[in-house]
């Protein structure tokens, strides 16, 4: 009875959640005592449970759980976050020449970042799992950029510039080229870049709600 006791003093059980919610919606205090005692409880226990739940009742409604932090100013930062850094992948790309995988830790890096900014710092493994998710999405498009670059000079060199002018980085056939082939494009360096930029979007945002 005394575990009981100690554990109605937490708005997070779910006994005190049930016994709040009954009694806003009306119903009578030796119901509810009568559910509680089919439930196994005995009824001095049961008594104290909803006496205790019904005198903060009297005090106004029952916060029966904490709000979670919002996920769309999140998910709204991480998606203009992601096309901003693989953008800035690509462009990198187009003037150096070069591949770097330490992009891809950059793209990280920016989606974490943004994902807690928009989130005004309150973040849950929900806003985790939406940093390193459009870490990926950001990643994919820096890496698509840069296929599509080095495709664009191979087709001029090979084909002409003519050839290469009617080439589009948005034509969805390239696009699925770029997928169906990807294994082809991703090395080993290249995963653990990307393993190590989910990890830095991962700890940005760790639970601060």
């Amino acid at each position: 009875m005394q575990a009981v006791s100690s554990q109605t003093q937490t708005g997070q059980h779910p006994m005190r959640r049930y016994i709040a919610t009954q009694l806003q919606g009306g119903a009578d205090r030796e119901v509810i005592v009568a559910e509680l005692g089919k439930s196994g409880i005995d009824e001095q226990t049961a008594r104290k449970l909803v006496e205790d739940v019904y005198q903060e009742t009297l005090n106004g409604p029952i916060k029966l759980s904490e709000s979670a932090p919002s996920i769309q100013p999140a998910i709204l930062g991480g998606l203009a976050a992601s096309i901003i850094a693989g953008a800035v992948w690509g462009g990198v790309a187009l003037l150096t020449g070069w591949e770097l995988g330490l992009m891809a830790w950059f793209v990280g890096a920016v989606v974490g970042y943004a994902v807690l900014l928009f989130s005004k710092g309150e973040t849950s493994s929900t806003h985790q799992l939406i940093a390193v998710g459009y870490s990926i999405v950001g990643i994919l498009i820096g890496r698509y950029v840069t296929f599509y670059v080095i495709l664009k000079e191979f087709v001029t060199q090979e084909l002409g510039p003519e050839t290469a002018a009617g080439m589009s980085i948005f034509s969805l056939q390239l696009f699925g080229e770029f997928l169906g082939g990807m294994g082809e494009f991703l090395g080993l360096w290249d995963l653990l870049w990307m393993a190590f930029a989910c990890i830095t979007a991962w700890k940005l945002t760790g639970n601060r709600g």
